[in-house]
């Protein structure tokens, strides 16, 4: 009898792993107490993807299922402009089962503060919040502002880290930056027009959480950004903003520090207009359409300080 040599088994690989395997991969997910989390983020999902050309073929239709399960958005024209363009894409928009919109607004007073930022905010300008001592114009600490020891607030100065900061910037960004406030604005029509072309849509969810790596200490997590808030925030020139507060008086201790996320991308008590926004007389004929699951996230940070 022939007995056949068969060369040996090649090892292993994860080259080798069949395509519904990693599907299976990049859709494991692990659940909390309103929405699905992925066990592997995006970015771990891209750093795998770069491995290898096979390894990228393979994991292109699960990281798109990933990717497409609940982007982020912002009520912000550029950033409804990719709902609308993924709404209208026969296959992505099967993948959306979840939306998350999130409060990033570019900031219209933003040029007019920087410009006339050596104008001391007197006391009296300083409206707070009791509960959170913090300004009321927001939920969240924007501006600088100590207490003295006599018990009395301050807010601080900002200053340009250069002297030709603020020329700079403007001439830089300042066209940029009026047209990105002018363009900002969507039609509500056309938002609830590309929520009801989804037909997998399951859960909304509205999460006022600010943005930004200023307020990471303050909620203990990373809160990612809304499609399209970094894009806009390099075209207006967030990164180019080195401004720094005065000293603190004496004796004095911090109530809140200056963001420079909350000054770029007005993020104030937004979970209020979210919500006017979706129970608004378009809500009802958006559920007459589709049905879905509405989550809303306020956090509060516990303490400003």
């Amino acid at each position: 009898m022939a007995i056949l040599n068969l060369p040996p088994k090649p090892a292993p690989t994860a080259e080798g792993l069949p395509l519904e395997i990693w599907t299976l991969i990049c859709l494991a997910e692990t659940s909390n107490s309103y929405t699905v989390s992925f066990i592997l983020d995006s970015s771990s999902l891209c750093s795998l993807a770069r491995a290898s050309r096979t390894i990228y073929n393979k994991t292109r239709d699960g990281f798109e299922r990933h990717v497409y399960f609940r982007p982020k958005f912002s009520l912000t024209s550029w950033s409804i402009d990719r709902l609308v363009e993924i709404s209208n894409d026969a296959r992505l928009k099967k993948y959306v089962k979840e939306l998350e919109f999130g409060p990033e607004q570019v900031n219209w007073r933003l040029e007019e503060t920087l410009r006339h930022r050596t104008k001391k905010v007197t006391e009296a300008m300083v409206q707070w919040n009791a509960r959170l001592e913090m300004q009321e114009s927001t939920s969240w600490p924007v501006w600088p502002v100590v207490r003295l020891p006599n018990g009395r607030r301050k807010a601080l100065d900002l200053q340009w880290t250069s002297a030709d900061g603020q020329q700079d910037w403007t001439e830089k960004y300042g066209a940029a930056y009026r047209s990105a406030c002018t363009a900002q604005y969507v039609h509500t029509d056309v938002l609830f027009k590309a929520i009801a072309r989804l037909p997998n849509l399951r859960k909304i969810i509205l999460d006022n959480r600010p943005v930004g790596p200023s307020y990471e200490h303050l909620l203990g997590t990373y809160i990612r950004p809304s499609i399209r808030t970094r894009e806009i925030g390099r075209m207006i020139g967030a990164h180019e903003i080195a401004l720094q507060s005065d000293n603190a008086p004496d004796g004095a201790s911090w109530v809140s520090k200056f963001s420079v996320d909350g000054l770029v991308f007005v993020q104030p008590g937004k979970e209020l207009e979210l919500m006017s926004c979706f129970f608004c007389c378009s809500m009802t004929r958006l559920a007459s359409e589709i049905l879905f699951e509405l989550v809303v996230t306020a956090v509060e940070p516990e303490s400003p300080h």
